[in-house]
């Protein structure tokens, strides 16, 4: 393991320790589950402080890349969760509007209903199943919301793609607010009715039903939030 890292120039900064570990994971010479060394052998042998170490391996935990083992250092841990809410942000600060989101579920969504129902397990689909019967009859919107969330991400998961899935977390975080605006303003029932007809399609493996369901899902979704926020802008005077 330690025969991977080189030494790091003392001039350097933790970027650099943080650029070697990422090319080493891109590269494939480490993996997911696999040990770093123990921190002041992997200091010693990168020509490093503990405390610089420490300083990149932080900022690879805030990335999702690392994470801290109690008792067992540091290894190669994905956090999914991490990075999408990382990618998130970059996508707020890149001012991404209710139609670009739109169209980016429009384009996925469909295709990762259909992937579902032809690849989900009969425990994946019990997990579905439960989560749409959690929005029945929620405590709040913003319950709603986070049921809503859950279901869909579950559906996410049980396509078995992790490429498609990842996007499934920023999207709905840039969605956060029309979401809750279209629960509160109209309730939960025409979305419950839509998620209905995406479980049965699943259900019954329909991969061309559950893509349709989904579509017809998330253009109803985008005719109420466009209306709801058109409803919430201020009277011109």
């Amino acid at each position: 393991m330690s025969d991977l890292f080189i030494e790091i120039p003392r001039t350097s900064t933790p970027q650099a320790i943080e650029d070697q570990i990422r090319g080493l994971i891109v590269s494939r010479q480490l993996v997911a589950g696999e040990a770093l060394p123990p921190e002041r052998a992997f200091a010693a042998r990168l020509g490093v402080s503990r405390s610089t170490l420490r300083e990149a391996l932080r900022a690879l935990t805030e990335q999702g890349i690392v994470a801290a083992r109690q008792g067992s250092g540091w290894v190669v841990q994905p956090n999914q969760e991490v990075a999408a809410g990382n990618l998130a942000v970059y996508f707020r600060l890149e001012d991404v509007t209710f139609e670009q989101v739109f169209e980016a579920r429009m384009a996925n969504e469909p295709a990762i209903a259909r992937l579902a129902a032809l690849r989900r397990t009969d425990a994946e689909l019990d997990a579905i199943v439960a989560a749409r019967a959690a929005m029945d009859a929620p405590a709040t919107p913003a319950a709603f919301l986070a049921a809503d969330t859950h279901f869909h991400a579950l559906i996410a998961t049980a396509a078995h793609n992790v490429l498609l899935s990842f996007q499934m977390t920023p999207t709905m975080s840039l969605l956060e607010e029309p979401r809750l605006a279209v629960v509160t303003g109209d309730g939960s029932a025409t979305s419950q009715a839509e998620h209905g007809r995406i479980v049965a399609a699943i259900r019954a493996q329909d991969g061309d039903a559950a893509e349709q369901a989904m579509r017809d899902h998330i253009a109803s979704f985008a005719r109420r939030g466009v209306a709801t926020l058109e409803s919430q802008k201020e009277p011109e005077r």
